[in-house]
């Protein structure tokens, strides 16, 4: 069985127009600055250019290395939840859970140890919720794990 990882979608062509823009930003930085480093000036013009860089350099770093953990992970050890307002929810293994009830956009999930662990799924956009759903029932399937619409 694949493991699941449901991230923050973060549209292709946006992240290739801030990357862009970012890069035109930093090289305009890079040329204003040493312009003016060259001429001896240090204007507003030389600090807006050097403001300009530091932010160019945080919009790439933001678009490909600063992006956000995975909202949701499915795998074979057990579910890792990281729902926005909902930080409270930890790891949950597979070992532990007695039975899952499915709901329309949430899951409740009783543990061996006798605690009903409730998911909020309603930030989650509807075809990742189907992807959810879907491989929760087939690793409930595969281990034994008693589940049901609620």
């Amino acid at each position: 069985m694949n493991d699941l990882i449901i991230k923050n979608k973060f549209p292709k062509l946006q992240q290739l127009a801030s990357f862009a823009c970012a890069g035109c930003l930093a090289v305009w930085s890079v040329y204003i600055s040493f312009a003016e480093v060259f001429a001896s000036r240090y204007s507003v013009l030389f600090y807006l250019a050097v403001g300009g860089l530091v932010l160019a350099v945080f919009t790439i770093l933001s678009v490909t290395i600063w992006l956000p953990r995975p909202i949701f992970t499915i795998s074979a050890e057990g579910l890792i939840p990281n729902l926005p307002n909902q930080s409270s929810l930890k790891p949950i293994s597979w070992d532990e859970i007695l039975d899952v009830n499915i709901g329309l956009n949430f899951f409740k999930i009783t543990l061996k140890s006798s605690k009903n662990v409730n998911i909020d799924l309603s930030s989650i956009r509807y075809s990742d919720l189907k992807d959810i759903k879907s491989k929760v029932v087939e690793f409930c399937e595969a281990k034994d794990i008693p589940y049901k619409n609620a």
